[in-house]
Formats: C-alpha cells, sequence, structure tokens
C-alpha cells in the first residue's frame, strides 16, 4: 500500500495512508482526489510521497494565473522551477533556472480528476514524472496539487500538478522514511 508522508507548517513529518488525508496535497476535493489516484496508483514507482502545503499554495497560484490569462502553459510568467524557487521551496540547484520545468503537470479544460489523471497517463512525459518512472522523477516525493475552477476562461478547468524533490530533505532522512514503510 502506498503511503503519504504529511509536512505540516511546523516542520513534523507524519506518515499516514493515503485513504486516510490527502488535505494537504490539495486547494480542494477534486485535487485531492487527483493525488490520491496518482499516490494509490498501481503504476506508481514511490513508496512515499509527501503531501506539501506550500507546493499544494504555488500550484493553486498557478492555476488562477493559468485562467486569468485564459491559457494553459508551463511559462506564462515564469518557469515551473523558478515559480518553486520563487515561492519558498528548495529545490536541487542542478534544477534549471528561469524556464526549466521538472517538477510541473498542467491541464486545462478536464472537468474532474478522473479526465485530468486519465490524460497524463496517455502522455508518456507527464506518465513518467507522475509516476515516478524515471529514478530523477522518482526521488521527487513531495507532491502539491490545485484545481481552478473559472467560468469565464476559455478552458474553465485548469489543473496544476507540481512534484519535486525538496533540497533540504537530507538523503539519511529520506532512507529512514523510506525504510518505515
Amino acid at each position: 500500500m502506498k503511503h503519504i508522508i504529511a509536512v505540516l507548517t511546523l516542520g513534523f513529518v507524519i506518515g499516514v495512508h493515503a485513504s486516510q488525508s490527502t488535505l494537504l496535497c490539495g486547494n480542494n476535493e477534486q485535487a485531492r482526489k487527483l493525488a490520491t489516484m496518482i499516490i494509490q496508483s498501481p503504476k506508481q514507482q514511490r513508496d512515499r510521497m509527501i503531501c506539501d502545503p506550500l507546493l499544494s499554495q504555488l500550484a493553486q497560484e498557478k492555476a488562477e494565473e493559468m485562467a486569468r490569462f485564459s491559457m494553459v502553459s508551463h511559462t506564462i510568467s515564469v518557469g515551473a522551477n523558478q515559480r518553486l524557487r520563487e515561492g519558498g521551496f528548495s529545490l536541487p540547484r542542478y534544477y534549471p533556472m528561469f524556464w526549466g520545468n521538472n517538477v510541473e503537470a498542467i491541464q486545462g479544460g478536464a472537468p474532474d480528476a478522473t479526465h485530468v489523471f486519465q490524460a497524463f497517463m496517455e502522455s508518456k512525459g507527464h506518465r513518467t514524472h507522475l509516476m515516478g518512472e524515471h529514478s530523477f522523477y522518482r526521488s521527487q516525493t513531495h507532491i502539491g496539487i490545485a484545481h481552478v475552477r473559472s467560468p469565464h476562461s476559455a478552458h474553465l478547468d485548469y489543473w496544476v500538478v507540481y512534484i519535486a524533490h525538496h533540497k533540504d530533505l537530507q538523503p539519511e532522512f529520506q532512507q529512514r522514511l523510506m525504510a518505515k514503510k
């Protein structure tokens, strides 16, 4: 069974079953449903994921920006990696700056989590990232998701998924978390 680790705002880490709590993984019910689908997918290669409220907040800001501009783009005002850095999430130094994207999956127009998940799974690039099918992505264990509905925009529904590696999570700490299945 896949597990989620919730990062509380005070920095505490707790392990919980995915079915018990994804509240920190998304900004609303549909976003949390998508988080559960990603985490519990039989194709998921990560043993654990960390629900990160900062990533969820940054995902919501990005989804709102896409809705405001009525477009679905990784680079509206800044690239995904840079957006996380500017928002206070510490990415590893080797992640590209400015327009780089090693962390973001976006979608526009899908009415619910089931449709978004299906679209992501049909895209090799998105599936590789979200399911951790490559070792680079498998090390990304922090997750935050947002869904924004904007009735006066071109796509109506905007989805942002951030799955990232936090540079301050020390390898020995990460190994201890992984060992506590």
